[in-house]
Protein backbone atom coordinates (compact mmCIF):
# COMPACT_ATOMS: atom_id res chain seq x y z
CA UNK A 1 0.00 0.00 0.00
CA UNK A 2 2.89 2.72 0.77
CA UNK A 3 4.51 1.41 -2.37
CA UNK A 4 1.23 2.65 -4.07
CA UNK A 5 1.18 5.87 -2.40
CA UNK A 6 5.16 6.39 -3.52
CA UNK A 7 4.12 5.72 -7.07
CA UNK A 8 0.88 7.94 -7.01
CA UNK A 9 3.73 10.96 -6.21
CA UNK A 10 5.80 9.88 -8.53
CA UNK A 11 3.27 9.93 -11.67
CA UNK A 12 2.44 13.52 -10.52
CA UNK A 13 5.16 14.83 -12.18
CA UNK A 14 5.49 12.70 -14.90
CA UNK A 15 4.04 14.53 -18.18
CA UNK A 16 1.77 12.05 -20.50
CA UNK A 17 3.94 11.85 -23.05
CA UNK A 18 6.68 9.55 -20.97
CA UNK A 19 6.21 5.62 -20.57
CA UNK A 20 6.09 6.69 -16.76
CA UNK A 21 2.41 6.98 -16.83
CA UNK A 22 1.76 3.55 -17.72
CA UNK A 23 4.58 1.87 -15.79
CA UNK A 24 2.58 3.35 -12.85
CA UNK A 25 -0.62 1.61 -13.77
CA UNK A 26 1.13 -1.67 -14.80
CA UNK A 27 2.87 -1.63 -11.47
CA UNK A 28 -0.14 -0.64 -9.58
CA UNK A 29 -2.29 -3.69 -10.87
CA UNK A 30 1.05 -5.59 -9.81
CA UNK A 31 0.46 -4.83 -6.62
CA UNK A 32 -2.69 -5.18 -6.13
CA UNK A 33 -2.23 -8.72 -7.21
CA UNK A 34 0.29 -9.24 -4.91
CA UNK A 35 -1.96 -7.82 -2.41
CA UNK A 36 -5.17 -10.26 -3.30
CA UNK A 37 -2.89 -13.12 -3.04
CA UNK A 38 -1.27 -12.40 0.30
CA UNK A 39 -5.10 -11.44 1.88
CA UNK A 40 -6.48 -15.03 0.51
CA UNK A 41 -3.52 -16.93 1.19
CA UNK A 42 -3.01 -15.12 5.06
CA UNK A 43 -6.76 -15.27 5.80
CA UNK A 44 -7.32 -18.86 4.10
CA UNK A 45 -4.09 -20.32 6.31
CA UNK A 46 -6.09 -18.75 9.50
CA UNK A 47 -9.01 -19.67 8.88
CA UNK A 48 -7.72 -23.25 8.77
CA UNK A 49 -5.92 -22.82 12.12
CA UNK A 50 -9.34 -21.71 13.92
CA UNK A 51 -12.07 -23.87 12.14
CA UNK A 52 -10.11 -26.70 10.78
CA UNK A 53 -10.50 -29.22 13.44
CA UNK A 54 -14.44 -28.30 13.55
CA UNK A 55 -15.70 -27.52 10.86
CA UNK A 56 -15.99 -29.56 7.00
CA UNK A 57 -16.13 -26.08 5.31
CA UNK A 58 -12.31 -25.76 6.45
CA UNK A 59 -10.88 -29.29 6.26
CA UNK A 60 -7.82 -28.29 4.51
CA UNK A 61 -6.43 -25.04 4.02
CA UNK A 62 -7.13 -25.19 -0.29
CA UNK A 63 -10.79 -25.58 1.26
CA UNK A 64 -10.05 -22.93 3.04
CA UNK A 65 -8.59 -20.51 0.90
CA UNK A 66 -11.43 -21.47 -1.88
CA UNK A 67 -13.77 -20.13 0.61
CA UNK A 68 -11.67 -16.75 1.43
CA UNK A 69 -11.51 -16.30 -2.56
CA UNK A 70 -15.39 -15.95 -2.92
CA UNK A 71 -15.63 -14.25 0.17
CA UNK A 72 -13.16 -11.61 -0.30
CA UNK A 73 -14.00 -11.22 -4.46
CA UNK A 74 -18.23 -10.98 -3.19
CA UNK A 75 -19.26 -14.76 -3.67
CA UNK A 76 -20.81 -14.45 0.03
CA UNK A 77 -19.94 -16.66 3.47
CA UNK A 78 -23.18 -18.97 2.81
CA UNK A 79 -24.20 -20.58 5.91
CA UNK A 80 -21.61 -21.86 7.71
CA UNK A 81 -21.78 -21.87 11.66
CA UNK A 82 -18.91 -20.38 12.56
CA UNK A 83 -16.91 -19.80 16.12
CA UNK A 84 -16.86 -16.56 17.66
CA UNK A 85 -12.96 -16.20 16.86
CA UNK A 86 -13.74 -17.35 13.25
CA UNK A 87 -16.60 -14.73 12.86
CA UNK A 88 -14.21 -11.68 13.59
CA UNK A 89 -11.97 -13.54 11.40
CA UNK A 90 -14.42 -12.76 8.87
CA UNK A 91 -15.48 -9.11 9.30
CA UNK A 92 -11.63 -8.56 8.85
CA UNK A 93 -11.83 -10.62 5.50
CA UNK A 94 -15.07 -8.31 4.42
CA UNK A 95 -12.99 -5.19 5.45
CA UNK A 96 -9.73 -6.32 3.65
CA UNK A 97 -12.56 -6.77 0.80
CA UNK A 98 -13.77 -3.40 1.10
CA UNK A 99 -10.31 -1.93 0.76
CA UNK A 100 -9.37 -3.88 -2.04
CA UNK A 101 -12.66 -3.36 -4.09
CA UNK A 102 -11.99 0.69 -3.71
CA UNK A 103 -8.39 0.14 -4.80
CA UNK A 104 -8.97 -1.84 -7.79
CA UNK A 105 -12.18 1.23 -8.52
CA UNK A 106 -9.21 3.56 -7.95
CA UNK A 107 -6.88 1.54 -10.29
CA UNK A 108 -9.73 0.90 -13.19
CA UNK A 109 -10.76 4.27 -12.92
CA UNK A 110 -7.71 6.49 -13.93
CA UNK A 111 -7.43 3.44 -16.91
CA UNK A 112 -11.04 3.98 -17.91
CA UNK A 113 -10.92 8.27 -17.24
CA UNK A 114 -7.29 8.27 -19.90
CA UNK A 115 -8.88 6.33 -22.76
CA UNK A 116 -12.16 7.75 -22.09
CA UNK A 117 -11.09 11.96 -22.09
CA UNK A 118 -8.23 11.38 -23.69
CA UNK A 119 -5.88 12.19 -20.40
CA UNK A 120 -6.13 11.81 -16.64
CA UNK A 121 -5.02 13.62 -13.74
CA UNK A 122 -1.26 12.20 -13.84
CA UNK A 123 -0.79 13.56 -16.95
CA UNK A 124 -1.21 17.21 -16.01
Amino acid sequence: MSRLAKLARISKFANGNSNKVEEVRSISIKIYLIILFIAVVAFGSLLYQVEGDTNLFFKDIPSSILWVTMALLGGGIGNVELSVSAKLLVVGIQFTSLLLFGLLIAIVGQSVERRLLGSSRLDK
